[in-house]
């Protein structure tokens, strides 16, 4: 838990669980989704699914809050206020911008991350051949999620024993399998379910739900409401 005043930028990594609470009925803050691979140019696709699964990678000792002086420093700030223009206007190549100023801001906190030493530390006794095997896992898993994906399945796919590829998988990620499967699942129709308009149901089959009843417990799980009154909300905006 951590507590953010107005200016401070909060990151979630793609595998972290999170809520908001905010203290007043005046509280206003903006949401930034940020899809790596679509940030980076289909050319530099590698390079964008490097910088995914980076930050697909959480840890307790991980920095996640940015305060106003270090956004204003590093010209975040600058560059969320942008965006914050862009998104209130409509002219031909403001998608563009937009996702440049996107860009420049997750590139920004990936350079102050590398120079932050207790961001790495964590994989410094991983071989670069298996962090480099977790790495394709986590893509595998962000590509193909909606499909019937296993422990067995995925430790399969890179020449693993099951035992070996769950036990460094939860080491490497920070999260068993199972859960990092269903947080990707979970976090990708949150995203349909605010950029879209399709039905739950059938944003719950394109995330690899086909139980219904199992979807919305686990949307309630993660996310604290029900996928339903997260549309309803969403509508309400």
């Amino acid at each position: 838990q951590c507590s953010v005043e107005s200016g401070d930028m909060i990151l979630f990594r793609a595998n972290a669980i999170h809520s908001i609470y905010p203290q007043d009925d005046d509280c206003e803050f903006s949401i930034l989704f940020i899809a790596i691979p679509h940030i980076i140019s289909y050319a530099y696709k590698e390079d964008g699914m490097k910088y995914a699964t980076l930050l697909s990678r959480f840890h307790s000792n991980n920095k996640i809050v940015w305060n106003k002086a270090e956004c204003n420093a590093l010209g975040i700030s600058e560059r969320f206020s942008e965006l914050k223009d862009l998104s209130d206007s409509s002219f031909l190549g403001k998608d563009i911008l937009m996702k440049a100023n996107a860009a420049i801001i997750i590139s920004t906190v990936l350079k102050n991350l590398s120079e932050q030493s207790n961001a790495i530390e964590v994989f410094a006794d991983s071989s670069k051949s298996l962090s480099k095997k977790m790495d394709e896992a986590i893509l595998y898993i962000n590509e193909h999620y909606s499909e019937d994906l296993t422990v067995a399945s995925m430790a399969d796919r890179l020449f693993m024993s099951y035992s070996y590829f769950s036990r460094n998988f939860k080491r490497i990620t920070g999260r068993c399998f199972k859960d990092f499967l269903n947080i990707t699942r979970i976090n990708n129709a949150e995203m349909k379910l605010r950029s879209t308009t399709k039905s739950v149901t059938q944003i719950a089959m394109e995330c690899g739900y086909n139980n219904i009843a199992y979807f919305s417990a686990m949307y309630k799980k993660l996310k604290g409401v029900s996928p339903t009154s997260a549309r309803d909300t969403q509508n309400s905006d």
